[in-house]
């Protein structure tokens, strides 16, 4: 997972466990919530898993919330939800 797209590199970033915090969900959730979400690598992970569509996040830094409302953010997370899930070795 931490290949995946972020909009900032965060130094408390739980991407890099991402897929081993994904080994203790179900394979399918109705809605995913990140109750400290930070720069929400957890839920970007498992959009890209395809483990759920719907998410709810959460952090107490008002700034780091702000961005990740913003239309930048939005694109950055629309793009991460369209990656291949298999990319070909060539």
């Amino acid at each position: 997972m931490a290949s995946l797209q972020h909009l900032v590199q965060y130094q408390s970033s739980k991407r890099n466990l991402a897929s081993d915090i994904l080994k203790f969900l179900p394979n399918a959730v109705d809605r995913l919530v990140e109750p400290f979400a930070g720069t929400a690598a957890i839920s970007i992970a498992a959009s890209y898993q395809r483990i759920s569509q719907k998410f709810w996040l959460n952090d107490l830094n008002q700034p780091l919330v702000k961005l990740l409302e913003s239309k930048r953010c939005s694109r950055t997370w629309n793009s991460s939800r369209n990656f291949p899930r298999y990319r070909k070795q060539w």
